[in-house]
């Protein structure tokens, strides 16, 4: 029997999870572009996203909507983290893989913190990229994709951005305990 690498594994799966979902989420995105094209006002709101993510970037820990888990986790933010990059699912397939199981604590570090802010800026752009071109959409009388790329949003980024602001607290609480362990 072959054996693969379980790091070459989770990076294949972990990325074949995110095409999955961006293909998925820009579907609507893309026609509504390809439908209502101006060179001009797309790169007006390519430039205005960028501008907004580190906007928030700077922010996110004032736009933090809680510094309650519970708070997220009764939005769904557990069940929703199952299908995202890093989810429990994937790391169940890697170590059936022969991985080892990966643990939240084993990479706390500034690298993880910056991680979160990576994802909540990109996430960030997307939401007001999404945004305005579901209002194009409206605004052009395409309601269907319009409703499509609405949809699109809240799954593809408005979830995720929860997903984050949930991991910045856990990561905070286990960065707190590690400290108290050292002392």
């Amino acid at each position: 029997m072959i054996q693969f690498n379980p790091k070459i594994i989770s990076v294949a799966l972990n990325q074949a999870l995110n095409l999955f979902w961006t293909l998925l989420a820009f579907a609507p995105i893309v026609l509504i572009w390809y439908l209502n094209f101006n060179l001009f006002n797309l790169l007006m709101l390519i430039l205005l996203s960028i501008l907004f993510a580190i906007f928030f970037r700077k922010y996110s820990i004032q736009l933090q909507l809680s510094n309650n888990r519970k708070f997220y986790e009764r939005l769904g933010v557990k069940r929703f983290q199952k299908f995202t990059q890093d989810s429990h699912y994937i790391n169940r397939l890697i170590e059936r893989a022969g991985g080892e199981k990966p643990y939240f604590r084993k990479n706390l570090n500034l690298h993880q913190t910056k991680k979160i802010e990576m994802y909540e800026a990109y996430h960030a752009a997307c939401l007001l990229f999404f945004f305005i071109s579901t209002f194009i959409g409206f605004y052009n009388y395409h309601f269907s994709l319009a409703i499509l790329a609405k949809l699109a949003n809240i799954i593809y980024n408005v979830i995720p951005l929860f997903i984050q602001q949930y991991n910045r607290i856990r990561l905070k609480v286990v960065l707190r305990l590690a400290e108290f362990k050292k002392n």
